[in-house]
């Protein structure tokens, strides 16, 4: 693992880049809003996949014509990243099972799964010193949050790096 500074605007720009395609092809909607000078301390290869997983996951669970939002907020020394659907979302049951492994349903249109991927964000997430929950009803969409340390960018390089391994 490699903890950097990364700006979650740019990066968030160009996962919904990587996704225009697929996104369009379902008439949906993909809104940010994620101020530029947000900044956490992360690995950068595994922040994206956690993004890329959830973006793909909205879009499979979300109607077309629908919408997507993707918003990050700074709160206590953390920022708090979340991907809002407005699409099938789920019940109770199906929440908590959404992070077992090989767990996998099949979306608005028929797309599969192989139910790796949200344990995979799990585990990427909590290495990098954050937290992911989730809310959800039924008819009424999925919104999926986590939460990574803020970047401060008075702190020294490599000192937030040296606390993380201790």
């Amino acid at each position: 693992m490699k903890f950097e500074e990364l700006n979650i605007a740019e990066l968030t720009d160009s996962i919904v880049a990587i996704y225009h395609t697929t996104s369009n092809n379902k008439n949906i909607h993909v809104q940010k809003s994620v101020p530029s000078n947000t900044f956490v301390y992360a690995d950068r290869d595994m922040l994206q996949v956690v993004l890329r997983n959830l973006l793909s996951n909205a879009i499979k669970f979300t109607k077309p014509s629908g919408t997507i939002v993707i918003k990050a907020e700074n709160k206590l020394n953390s920022v708090v990243i979340s991907v809002h659907d407005n699409g099938m979302g789920m019940d109770k049951a199906t929440v908590d099972k959404l992070f077992n492994k090989g767990f996998t349903t099949v979306g608005t249109s028929n797309e599969k799964g192989t139910g790796l991927g949200l344990q995979l964000t799990k585990d990427f997430i909590e290495k990098n010193n954050g937290r992911i929950w989730v809310e959800s009803e039924p008819g009424k969409g999925t919104a999926f949050y986590f939460s990574l340390p803020e970047a401060h960018s008075t702190v020294p390089s490599g000192l937030f790096e040296k606390a993380v391994m201790r």
